[in-house]
Parts: structure tokens; sequence; C-alpha cells
């Protein structure tokens, strides 16, 4: 269950960048760790999550994105 949180979280950022960028197939690099406790060592699942601030496209060339314009996502 907990590897299917980690999937879902970066299937989701995969496809929010992709919606977001203008380029064809952006590839998105990220690091996610899974915690399953919090302060107090009780059962408390989240994710940390590390991601590039832009996106891999063809043969390794690397771009930095544009900052998100988050006004579209709010309403």
């Amino acid at each position: 269950m907990l590897s299917d949180l980690s999937r879902c979280t970066w299937e989701s950022l995969k496809l929010f960048l992709r919606e977001e960028l203008p380029e064809r197939s952006p590839i998105p690099g990220a690091v996610i760790a899974i915690q399953t406790f919090g302060a107090f060592l009780g059962f408390n699942p989240h994710l940390h999550v590390l991601m590039t601030d832009g996106c891999f496209y063809g043969k390794g060339m690397f771009r930095v994105a544009p900052p998100l314009d988050m006004k579209k996502r709010e309403g």
C-alpha cells in the first residue's frame, strides 16, 4: 500500500509538470522517501519528496522550468 502511495505521488507530479510545461515529453527527476512514523513513533505514513526544478528532454538535455502560475490552479 505504501508503494502505491509513492507511485501515485510520482505519477501526479509528472502529470502536473507535463500539463504546465510547453515542451514535448518532459521528464522530471525526483527522489521520494516513505516515512511511516511521526514525532512520537506512532504510525503516520507520509512522503518526503525532493524534485528537480526543471525537466530532462532527449539526449540528457535539462531545462529549468519557468515559475508556475498557481493562480490558474485556484478556484
